[in-house]
């Protein structure tokens, strides 16, 4: 007997005494192939699949099946073959097999094998590709829409980082389909559509917070806006008075002070601005609208001022000349005329105008401090730099009619200084938090007068929200700081009742946080 044949003959004794013993580790590969000789499609590819998890490393080493009969280690190449045998229904799993088979590099050694992987591969390609670029392709687009309209930076750094990983899978998924004409792979396309459908979560992801943000951002500029509206309506009402005013009439007779059309146009244009559909835009050109129609009907209101001052004057050098020697001597009776700031005694300020006069200085501080804070370079936030001017305007104003105003006039210049350093503190804080410096959210809110329940409510969230995640931040272990935090909770809820924490904006642990302080002070 031949040396060659007696080692054949050797080794496939030995290979059935090992099987005899159960210790064949290539079992299931010897009875894959078998079945498969014996188109037993299912059965072999049950086996294996078996031989895959036992051994997934093709080898060119022969396994024995019986007596002389020997095949290659290519348990990925028999799998895809029994599997396109059982039917063009079985193409996904053909490819991928086929595939991995291809990719180890050892099926393209035996020729008869590699000729059956490259006619399965090309019938299933027919069958499976067409199907697998169309739900790439779909996925692609539905992820490159998002993308378009998230195309510029948003502001948080992880919401960024998140827009910027989705664009990488964007073009990582368009390279694969737009290759697709010279022979895409069927992993190729599905690596494809997993990353649009991972891109179009994340997208989905951002936009929906950025929205959160932006829906914030739109109760602060309607309350903003709503404030300016109340402020302009309120010099409406007061110039309709003084033009109506009977004493005051004489001052501008035969001139032209009416109320202004302009500014009660813009005024209604204001107030139509604010319906529930209208979007940040409409809402910052409402504001805008209330502002124009404020100064419009300030500007009325000086020259009536004015004209009233003239007027005054010229009653008064009458009477002088009246009193003068050339005169009879009977001086006829002063011109009983009711000034538009009546001035106070010139005994000492009472108690309570000193205390409106110091917590108006008290608010020009503040608002000097926050405006010297955000600096004069404008930013991209229209309603922010809306506030700071409105701010700066009356601070001015302050500091030039504060202490000569009666009592009415101080409460007044009070409540509208109040009104815009608490929107601005607001628009500061949001946008601190929104960006992640908690710090300074703090700082903003710690001192936002109340004297509106809605701006103040959110205040207090946000001041709130910024004070428990920096406990957070510290490991939970500062008690003054979640004291405060439940403080800012509790004012929040004592301002308005009903105010919940948006799921978009806060995080999960604070709203846990805010139900639990609601819980104990029920």
């Amino acid at each position: 007997m031949a040396p060659g044949v007696r080692r054949i003959l050797l080794a496939a004794m030995l290979a059935s005494f090992a099987g005899a013993l159960g210790a064949d580790p290539q079992e299931s590969f010897k009875k894959g192939v078998a079945a498969l000789d014996l188109e037993k499609w299912g059965e072999a590819s049950e086996h294996l699949r078996a031989a895959v998890r036992e051994n997934p490393r093709e080898s060119a080493d022969r396994v024995f099946l019986s007596g002389v009969f020997s095949r290659p280690y290519l348990p990925h190449f028999y799998l895809g073959w029994a599997l396109y045998q059982g039917g063009l229904e079985n193409c996904r799993d053909v490819l991928l097999a086929l595939e991995t088979s291809e990719n180890q590099g050892v099926v393209q050694e035996f020729k008869r094998q590699y000729q059956n992987l490259g006619t399965a591969r090309e019938r299933c390609n027919e069958e499976v590709l067409p199907a697998a670029f169309e739900a790439a392709s779909r996925e692609l687009q539905n992820a490159t829409r998002l993308a378009e309209q998230l195309a510029e930076p948003v502001a948080d750094a992880e919401l960024e980082n998140d827009r910027s990983k989705a664009l990488r899978e964007i073009a990582a998924a368009r390279q694969i389909v737009e290759a697709s004409s010279d022979g895409a792979r069927l992993s190729d396309l599905q690596a494809a559509t997993r990353s649009a459908r991972e891109a179009v979560e994340l997208l989905e992801g951002v936009a929906s917070q950025t929205s959160a943000a932006a829906s914030q951002q739109l109760a602060v500029a309607r309350a903003a806006a709503r404030l300016e509206i109340e402020a302009a309506a309120e010099a409406e009402r007061r110039l309709a008075e003084l033009l109506a005013d009977p004493e005051r009439t004489p001052a501008w007779s035969g001139s032209d002070l009416v109320m202004p059309v302009d500014a009660l146009a813009r005024l209604d244009s204001a107030r139509a601005g604010l319906e529930e559909t209208a979007d940040l835009a409409q809402v910052e050109q409402a504001q805008a609208d209330a502002r124009a129609a404020a100064a419009s009907i300030a500007r009325v209101r000086d020259r009536a001022d004015e004209a009233y001052t003239r007027f005054v004057r010229d009653l008064q050098q009458k009477a002088e000349r009246d009193a003068s020697p050339k005169q009879p001597s009977v001086t006829p009776p002063p011109p009983v005329i009711r000034p538009i700031l009546e001035s106070e005694s010139s005994a000492a300020p009472s108690v309570a105008r000193q205390e409106r006069l110091d917590e108006i200085l008290r608010l020009r501080t503040l608002g000097s401090r926050l405006l010297g804070e955000l600096g004069t370079e404008e930013t991209n936030s229209e309603l922010l730099e809306t506030q700071k001017s409105r701010l700066t305007l009356l601070i001015l104003e302050a500091r030039e009619r504060g202490s000569g105003d009666n009592s009415a006039g101080l409460e007044d210049l009070h409540s509208r200084l109040a009104s815009s350093l608490a929107a601005l503190q607001l628009v500061v804080g949001a946008r601190a938090f929104l960006a992640g410096d908690m710090p300074r959210t703090v700082e903003t809110l710690s001192n936002s007068p109340q004297v509106d329940d809605r701006l103040a409510a959110q205040a207090q969230l946000f001041l709130g929200a910024a004070l428990h995640a920096l406990y957070r931040a510290g490991g939970e272990s500062d008690d003054e700081i979640v004291s405060r935090a439940r403080a800012a909770v509790s004012a929040c809820r004592e301002l308005m009742p009903g105010q919940l924490p948006d799921a978009r904006v806060f995080s999960p642990a604070f709203r846990a946080f805010f139900q639990a302080q609601a819980a104990q002070n029920r």
